[in-house]
């Protein structure tokens, strides 16, 4: 099969780096920058290692954002929801990734690629939220967004010809603010918006990320950093139909040959036309991946045969502590068995990273300093060896 690669070309960043400083670099070398005033500035060296951060403002809240930071100190993010508590808070993501950066409050970064998984909002309202109060003081870009939503205005009469309610408020509501919150950033930004609809969100939806691209293969390379693009909606799964999280984008990351599989809220749990079934089909034994996102945040999401041939090493859990201890409900005792030789467990380990269980959360999630203290608890080194 042909793959289609798309390499970023990426520009030098002032102020995006690792933590380590190199006071010893002259002003004429890479390592340095220089002031209005002529100081020499240390810049700091680049990370000897890419860094994947899951990241937990608190506890409780449903949500999934993951952070990556290159070598190169570039960031790429894969969702950046928030649902439940904190999801009327004011935004933690600008705070949290500039604390990644070891820069200080206030300091300008960039975010190379910002990756959504579907449109519900535990994936997507800290984005948006952070658009919302978006202004040219704001001190931060996002420089590409890669995203394929289906419309849904289809979709809700896809759901209304099944005999499902045909309407969702909730998702309505948020997703259209988060269009106009869009809007803003490319206001802000001198953007020319191109669509019909006067929507940047319709220019963006879709553009790289699609069926016929995924179909002749397509990876997006980011600073040594290779997403490997699997899977996105497809009305041809009838359970797609009944829940937005059969829409999720699947995707993997190589880094320097370890593989990371993100599932986001990929469905299959009790059905064999639903989007987990899909990728089992497609991929078979090519879903061997070394790390694996639990689907759907660890609960009902993807089904067994999927985490056996996906047989990871180890398990990246977004979960909230209410989805954790409720083996009831959410079911999460079954699939914490499945991975897990037949046997259920509470506690995290070096081969189960769980969101909800870390020592320490931000008190103050918008504050960079508070960050600066527990995020190290939040970050895995890769390539990662949980024997190490």
């Amino acid at each position: 099969m042909k793959k289609r690669i798309l390499t970023l070309s990426l520009t030098a960043l002032l102020a995006l780096s690792g933590c380590a400083l190199n006071p010893s670099a002259s002003s004429s070398d890479s390592g340095s920058s220089t002031s209005d005033s002529g100081n020499v500035t240390p810049r700091p060296t680049p990370a000897s290692a890419v860094e994947l951060y899951q990241l937990a403002p608190n506890k409780d809240a449903l949500m999934q954002s993951y952070v990556f930071k290159t070598k190169n100190n570039k960031l790429i993010v894969i969702d950046g929801g928030i649902d439940g508590i904190g999801s009327d808070a004011d935004p933690y993501l600008p705070s949290a990734l500039r604390s990644i950066l070891c820069l200080e409050e206030g300091e300008y970064f960039e975010v190379e690629a910002w990756f959504l998984s579907h449109a519900h909002s535990d994936h997507y309202y800290e984005l948006s939220k952070m658009l919302a109060d978006y202004s040219e003081d704001s001190n931060y870009k996002i420089n590409n967004f890669y995203f394929d939503f289906p419309d849904f205005d289809d979709y809700y009469a896809a759901r209304g010809s099944l005999g499902l309610p045909s309407y969702n408020y909730t998702l309505s509501t948020k997703f259209n603010k988060f269009k106009q919150n869009l809007n803003k950033y490319a206001n802000v930004n001198g953007i020319d918006i191109e669509s019909d609809s006067m929507l940047w969100y319709d220019d963006l939806n879709g553009a790289v990320i699609s069926k016929d691209e995924i179909k002749w293969g397509l990876d997006i390379e980011i600073d040594g950093v290779r997403f490997e693009i699997m899977q996105t909606w497809d009305y041809a799964d009838r359970k797609g139909c009944e829940d937005v999280n059969e829409t999720s984008l699947v995707l993997r990351a190589w880094v320097e040959g370890q593989s990371i599989l993100f599932l986001n809220d990929l469905g299959g749990w009790d059905s064999d036309k639903s989007s987990g079934a899909r990728l089992v089909k497609t991929y078979g034994e090519a879903l061997k991946s070394d790390i694996v996102q639990m689907a759907h945040h660890g609960q009902k999401g993807a089904q067994k045969e999927l985490y056996d041939l996906v047989d990871a090493n180890v398990y990246l859990w977004p979960t909230p502590m209410f989805v954790w201890k409720d083996t009831t409900t959410y079911q999460i005792g079954v699939t914490r068995k499945w991975v897990n030789d037949g046997k259920d467990f509470v506690l995290a380990d070096p081969n189960n990273i769980v969101a909800c269980l870390y020592e320490a959360y931000p008190s103050d999630p918008t504050s960079v300093s508070d960050w600066d203290k527990v995020k190290d608890g939040m970050k895995i080194t890769l390539p990662y060896n949980p024997e190490a």
